[in-house]
């Protein structure tokens, strides 16, 4: 998203060197040689879901050395609601596996940028949100709803990749003979 916003403001400059209108041929066909090398924006794409997935195996490898702690925590709040019964017996740490499973998390997370990567690259920027594409289940329902909270708004920022895009190949347009 950096890169996107850097660019876009590159692309404003330009825009007020081109209106100027005081560019020789040469410059005019050097920037045009620029604004043509640049990477298909599906790279571009493909590169931003690839960090995304950097960041979600970095919060897992996180998550496990704190996972004692979740369930020690629902061991308290079982303990709290209900005192006459020996949760150690039944097994609390099923219990914990049951509504949260990091290793399913990373997974279905990751299915889910696969997912949002190939409509960001097709444009379909309209079905890219968790609500079309992530699906509740019953098994790892903490694992479901910290997925819902940690996206990013990809709409926002693939509508500005795009919006970047359509920029760069006006000014093509302009610059070309």
């Amino acid at each position: 998203m950096i890169a996107n916003v850097a660019i876009h403001g590159t692309f404003a400059r330009l825009e007020l060197i081109l209106t100027a209108n005081n560019l020789s041929p040469a410059m005019k066909s050097e920037i045009a040689g620029v604004l043509r090398g640049a990477p298909a924006i599906q790279l571009s794409i493909k590169n931003a879901f690839l960090g995304e997935h950097v960041v979600v195996r970095s919060s897992v490898d996180a998550m496990k050395s704190g996972y004692t702690e979740l369930a020690d925590t629902f061991k308290l709040a079982a303990a709290w609601n209900d005192a006459d019964h020996n949760y150690d017996v039944l097994g609390i740490p099923i219990l914990v596996h049951l509504f949260f499973n990091p290793h399913r998390f990373e997974r279905e997370y990751s299915d889910f940028l696969d997912e949002a990567c190939k409509l960001a690259q097709q444009r379909k920027l309209d079905r890219l949100s968790e609500t079309t594409i992530l699906s509740w289940r019953l098994k790892n329902p903490v694992g479901q709803l910290l997925t819902a909270m940690t996206l990013p708004a990809f709409q926002k920022v693939f509508v500005r990749f795009w919006e970047t895009e359509d920029q760069r190949l006006a000014f093509l347009r302009r610059l070309e003979p």
